[in-house]
């Protein structure tokens, strides 16, 4: 395991001023370099809007959960992780944002989740509607990406053929928050 948490005691900075493209809304996994004596990291980032983050934090300090695994659809398998904040509210969570891979993972993306799993930290950066840092959280990592890479890795290894986007209707058709939440 790569130990990538911030020092205690000491004061950082950081600018995301160097990226190319805003960040779309929801959740992303990329990589980035928060401290130099680190080096590049995977980073989950989080767009969303300042008003409704400024809510969830009056909840308590940022708590950072998944659900992940894989399921089958009536077009074919889909990788999900739903990551997602407390409180729960009628069965499901406050805040949850789904990030969603097809078994026939891209090297860029599997490299990120493979460099993910090696790490003792997870760092979420946290940017508004302008594109600005709100906030940015160190989770301990606990999320166990590497077996969901193996999973995926596995099941594409099976398939002859495959429609994300097919199988990416069907998930959202066949799937509520409330039934992955419950698996």
């Amino acid at each position: 395991m790569r130990n990538n948490a911030f020092p205690k005691g000491q004061t950082w900075h950081f600018e995301c001023a160097d990226w190319p493209n805003a960040a779309p809304s929801g959740v992303h996994l990329n990589t980035l370099t928060l401290m130099p004596e680190v080096g590049p990291e995977a980073v989950l980032i989080l767009r969303e809007e300042r008003k409704f983050m400024s809510e969830l934090r009056e909840f308590g300090p940022f708590t950072l959960n998944i659900k992940s695994g894989v399921v089958r659809t009536s077009a074919g398998p889909m990788i999900f992780m739903i990551w997602w904040f407390p409180p729960i509210v009628s069965h499901t969570p406050y805040a949850s944002y789904e990030l969603l891979l097809s078994p026939f993972l891209p090297p860029g993306i599997s490299q990120v989740i493979e460099d993910a799993s090696r790490q003792t930290h997870l760092h979420m950066v946290i940017l508004d509607e302008n594109h600005e840092v709100f906030d940015v959280g160190e989770f301990k990592n606990v999320y166990d990406l590497g077996a969901l890479l193996s999973a995926a890795r596995e099941i594409g290894d099976h398939l002859e053929s495959y429609d994300f986007d097919k199988a990416k209707q069907a998930f959202f058709h066949e799937f509520s928050m409330e039934r992955l939440m419950a698996l």
